[in-house]
């Protein structure tokens, strides 16, 4: 086997003979393709020993000698890749799309994506599953955690997300509607704190149940701030950004969670995404401000967690009274629903209340008056805001025997 010498064009031979006889009923030369595709870690020495002995064809051969050099294969079947059938080659499919950008190193990142991208471009029916894959790699597997905010971590964060970005648009430029595909899939695939299952592709450790940390988020919403930046920006912004805003306040209502249950105090976690939040509203302030503030006030009304409830409120409070891009008819309006909410429930206190409603309560009204101090002088310059303003029954809530004021 030391003499083993094949060029580029051998192997592409081979891999296409490999793929071609699948049809005649011949699989031995693409399960021993399928094999090597399977080593996509690096094997241990007693792997290697085993393969050596088995008969193979000079696609694995060729392997063994380049101690698993991956780019070598995967740029095989990127010079095969007209002859890859989504049906008949279905599992080799399956494991080039459960590969992880994160395991590797730049070459062999390069030589995946140059095959997804073609894979994209020359069959119509996997272009789903190249986009799939490639949101899969937003994140890296859960082992790799742990080191995204370490010098080496960072380094590879870099390294892979640069490059999934660049494929999704070079499969944009090849294949019609692509950002239409893409934007579910990036909707769908987004981490969720509270979630009992496991979101996974099903291959690749995506979200592992009750350990997710702020980490996963914060990649994961980098992602989508930079598909929103990016070329994919005046197809993808309003539903993306929106999702963002999903995402963050998912990850604050759990923050909080945690620190009460910890009795720690830090608002770290917590000031970055109301940053991010805002951010996100203010590069498409047209289509964000008011579905944002909208949503805030709708789970202060309807949900039936606590603790999201009370961060939404507070960030409703903190967005009318900071949003210079918002308007004085939206801050007016959000407004006449915080205080509709706590004067309903005001009415239904007969004596008996319970403790956690009181806090939403409270918050509430916290968030009137902070609302109250930073805008006060523009809803009472233009006469109907004023009207309307004057006309809201603050001062009765105000008063109330709960006292929210002390």
């Amino acid at each position: 086997m030391d003499n083993v010498d094949f060029t580029d064009a051998d192997l592409v031979h081979h891999v296409k003979d490999a793929l071609n006889k699948v049809s005649m009923g011949d699989t031995d030369k693409y399960n021993q393709l399928v094999a090597v595709m399977h080593l996509r870690a690096t094997p241990a020495p007693d792997a290697i020993a085993l393969l050596v002995h088995i008969p193979v064809c000079p696609f694995l051969q060729i392997q063994i000698v380049s101690l698993y050099a991956w780019e070598t294969s995967l740029k095989a079947l990127s010079g095969a890749v007209s002859h890859i059938d989504n049906d008949r080659h279905e599992l080799l499919l399956k494991l080039i799309f459960c590969m992880s950008l994160w395991n590797y190193g730049p070459d062999v990142m390069d030589a995946l994506l140059e095959l997804i991208v073609l894979l994209a471009a020359s069959n119509g029916k996997v272009v789903e599953s190249c986009l799939e894959m490639l949101v899969n790699n937003f994140t890296p597997p859960y082992s790799f955690t742990n080191m995204l905010n370490q010098p080496r971590g960072i380094a590879r964060k870099d390294q892979v997300l640069s490059r999934v970005h660049s494929a999704l648009e070079d499969i944009a430029d090849l294949v019609p509607l692509v950002p239409m595909k893409l934007l579910p899939i990036v909707i769908k695939r987004k981490p969720h704190y509270n979630s009992q299952e496991q979101v996974s592709s099903g291959c690749l450790d995506f979200l592992k149940p009750g350990i997710v940390c702020g980490k996963w988020f914060s990649v994961y919403v980098e992602n989508m701030l930079r598909l929103e930046g990016g070329a994919f920006g005046t197809l993808v912004r309003s539903t993306m950004l929106s999702g963002v805003v999903d995402l963050l306040l998912d990850l604050d209502g759990n923050i909080k969670m945690e620190l009460e249950d910890a009795a720690e105090t830090t608002d770290d976690e917590s000031d970055r995404t109301e940053f991010v939040m805002f951010y996100s509203c203010a590069l498409d302030p047209e289509h964000c401000r008011t579905r944002f503030a909208t949503m805030l006030t709708d789970i202060l009304v309807y949900n039936v967690y606590p603790l999201l409830r009370m961060s939404a409120v507070a960030y409703l409070a903190s967005y009318l009274s900071r949003g210079k891009f918002l308007s004085t008819s939206l801050v007016i309006n959000m407004l006449k629903r915080l205080v509709d909410w706590c004067f309903e429930y005001w009415k239904m206190q007969n004596g008996g209340t319970d403790p956690k409603a009181l806090r939403i309560f409270y918050s509430g009204c916290q968030a009137i008056m902070y609302v109250l101090c930073f805008c006060m002088r523009s809803l009472m310059t233009i006469p109907r805001f004023r009207s309307q303003l004057l006309s809201l029954p603050i001062g009765i809530i105000l008063s109330h025997s709960l006292c929210p004021l002390k």
